[in-house]
């Protein structure tokens, strides 16, 4: 029985050691600020895998509406490097722009809206460079 408890604790507190999120204030330039005063974001930071190998961040406008998310992976060298989707929302909580990551660069679509939700531009991404694109205006036409 002590075993058992023993092994819950441990776990619980193994799990809690990873999970648990940071957090980081900035101010509308984005620049880092000692604490939450003056603050226009903030971003927390949650480790995937106790290991820290990988990390998802998530950016908040002050008064909580969702601004940023996206996750990264540790290179060999000890950098992370963003991998997957990454989303950026409007404070009125439409989506902004979306783009997909691999190894650090910007691989395949990304997409960019107006704040009413109509679709602003595309582009399309080989290795991190830029194949092709189209810009809209609030019309629909290029």
């Amino acid at each position: 029985m002590r075993n058992l408890i023993f092994l819950i604790y441990s776990l619980t507190v193994s799990l809690a050691a990873f999970g648990q999120s940071e957090i980081e204030y900035f101010d509308q330039q984005f620049r880092l600020l000692p604490d939450k005063e003056g603050a226009a974001y903030y971003k927390t930071t949650q480790f995937d895998d106790k290991e820290k190998n990988s990390k998802t961040e998530i950016t908040y406008f002050i008064t909580g509406e969702k601004q940023a998310e996206i996750k990264y992976i540790k290179t060999p060298g000890g950098l992370f490097l963003p991998a997957g989707v990454a989303r950026k929302w409007y404070k009125n909580g439409q989506l902004y722009y979306t783009a997909q990551y691999r190894q650090g660069k910007k691989e395949g679509e990304a997409v960019g809206y107006y704040a009413s939700g109509k679709l602003k531009r595309r582009e399309h991404f080989n290795n991190g460079k830029l194949d092709s694109g189209e810009f809209l205006n609030e019309y629909g036409t290029p």
